[in-house]
């Protein structure tokens, strides 16, 4: 029987006859050398993996299965009238960072290999996590809007104190390199063309009473946006459309973990010709802001460092997520992240192997994003219909209608397990 480590590494190993090199293998883990050799030399010993070519050393594995046979493990204690039910075979388990048993196994909708999907109120569900644990919380919560949504949302007046309480939790589980980017909408006041203040009060209550620092303020321009609000865009005409989100990115300390090479854009085609002929296209000289622009200008370093102004069109009206909602006949979640808004942050501030958390996930567009980029996640939703709908972003295409929609049936009423590929997927 294989240990934790072992199955832990040889889930994070590509398919058969695909090498990996021991220091990515060994960083992507986030462990130790000593604890990676253990681990490496019990696998190579049992013949699962073998040496691969390589100067700096690389493995490969000889199964065919990406799915390692586990040791079987406790299942946790349940209330009256929940199940868990795993999806495949019954010697198979997903390994990933332990984070599950600090819910009650009740809670929990549905787990993948790097993720878990809870349908509890966010703020008893962070109340569970050990403090210092987490590299990056990133959300878009209800908005301070006039109208009452369906998903539910605070009033303008109330929505400061509401949200205070989860901001402290949040503080309280990010490392001390972590960071909390919060995604906020505009408002107006009431019966008045009068923007509401309520994303700066927030902003400042978390600075000042919380303690977070303000690492950096983005701004999401949503060019797709419908107008809004009619009554003064639309009717009156005496407002232009509201386009863009405050998304306030929040540390714990003044170094967050951040890289912004994992999130360079594309030259533009005059840059790319600077690059290509430096002599040609620009001279080096002092600006009349006094910087001095040299030489080293020309230099190619694999794209141009993006503004904190993210131009995102929120399309998802044609997303997969809704064509499957559609199909099997289910209304989807009404409030959905554009994937491209965490994408950018999750690249930017966390690692491979990095746990990120969404307390407000509804379709858990962060979680698919985690779980493409290797990042443990913990996704957190208040309604159970809308967890378990969210199954759908992990289900292959070539699982059936009327199987996806019992899967999801099946996550309403109780824990089911995704196993590392989803084309393989089959419902007991």
């Amino acid at each position: 029987m294989m240990d934790q480590d072992q199955i832990l590494l040889l889930n994070r190993m590509p398919n058969a006859g695909v090498s990996i090199g021991n220091a990515r293998l060994r960083d992507t883990l986030g462990w130790n050398n000593a604890r990676y050799e253990a681990a490496r030399k019990k696998l190579l010993s049992s013949g699962v993996v073998v040496k691969a070519r390589g100067r700096g050393g690389s493995i490969q594995r000889v199964a065919n299965e990406r799915q390692v046979v586990s040791e079987p493990i406790d299942p946790p204690v349940t209330n009256v009238g929940c199940t868990t039910t795993n999806l495949i075979s019954s010697e198979v388990k997903p390994v990933k960072e332990d984070f599950a048993k600090h819910f009650v196994a009740s809670d929990i909708v549905y787990t993948t290999e790097l993720g878990t999907q809870l349908c509890q109120d966010s703020l008893k569900a962070l109340s569970a996590i050990p403090d210092n644990s987490i590299d990056l919380v990133i959300t878009s919560p209800p908005f301070a809007l006039l109208r009452e949504k369906e998903y539910g949302n605070e009033s303008q007046n109330a929505y400061v104190e509401w949200i205070h309480g989860f901001g402290v939790q949040v503080q309280r589980v990010l490392k001390t390199t972590g960071s909390f980017v919060l995604d906020l909408g505009g408002a107006y006041e009431r019966g008045k063309p009068v923007r509401s203040l309520y994303q700066w009060r927030v902003l400042l209550d978390f600075c000042d009473n919380i303690g977070f620092r303000l690492a950096e303020e983005f701004y999401w321009h949503n060019p797709a946006k419908l107008p809004s609000p009619i009554e003064w865009v639309n009717k009156r005409k005496i407002r232009v459309k509201d386009s863009v989100n405050t998304v306030w990115w929040f540390s714990k300390g003044d170094w967050p973990k951040a890289d912004v090479r994992n999130v360079l854009a594309p030259y533009s085609d005059r840059m790319k010709k600077l690059i290509e002929n430096p002599e040609k296209f620009y001279t080096p000289k002092d600006r009349p802001s006094g910087h001095d622009i040299s030489s080293g200008f020309g230099n190619d370093n694999g794209g141009a460092i993006p503004p904190n102004l993210l131009q995102i069109p929120n399309t998802e009206a044609t997303s997969a997520y809704l064509r499957r909602c559609k199909a099997i006949g289910r209304e989807g979640h009404p409030a959905r992240f554009p994937a491209a808004l965490p994408t950018f942050f999750i690249k930017f501030l966390t690692d491979p192997g990095d746990v990120v958390i969404d307390i407000f996930s509804g379709s858990n567009t962060t979680g698919r994003i985690c779980e493409n980029l290797d990042r443990t996640w913990i996704s957190i939703e208040q309604r159970r219909d809308y967890a378990a709908l969210s199954l759908v972003r992990f289900v292959d295409d070539t699982m059936t209608d009327d199987a996806t929609a019992k899967l999801i049936t099946q996550a309403e009423m109780s824990t089911v397990t995704v196993l590392p590929k989803p084309k393989q997927l089959t419902l007991i």
